[in-house]
């Protein structure tokens, strides 16, 4: 499947972990691609792209193909969906202590009316 727009934003992760398993460090990555370390700094922190030259060069270095960046990225997003439901779950149940907190209960669990 071709890298579309929503993946973009997990390229730069997607890369870093392609690189970890490679063994390499940014510095000899970007040495290696023949551009400046910010350089290549910059495109695993997400503020820019390469160039598609670059990429299949990169791949390439790091030993992978787009098959591998595109299962890397598909672990992701799917790590990033699986991460933010845990959020919203523990927002909820922060909430909810906070309501119960607040709220005060006769005993065996009623709202207590006694007001």
């Amino acid at each position: 499947m071709p890298l579309i727009d929503r993946d973009i934003e997990h390229l730069g992760p997607a890369l870093k972990h392609l690189r970890e398993r490679a063994g390499f460090t940014q510095r000899l990555v970007a040495r290696r691609l023949g551009v400046n370390a910010s350089t290549y700094c910059k495109w695993e922190s997400r503020h820019n792209a390469p160039p598609v030259k670059r990429l299949i060069l990169l791949l390439s270095t790091l030993g992978a193909d787009f098959a591998d960046l595109q299962q890397a990225i598909d672990h992701l997003r799917r790590a990033g969906v699986a991460g933010n439901l845990q959020k919203r779950i523990i927002g909820l149940e922060r909430r909810v202590a906070l309501l119960e907190e607040a709220v005060p209960t006769a005993p065996g669990g009623r709202l207590d009316q006694s007001d």
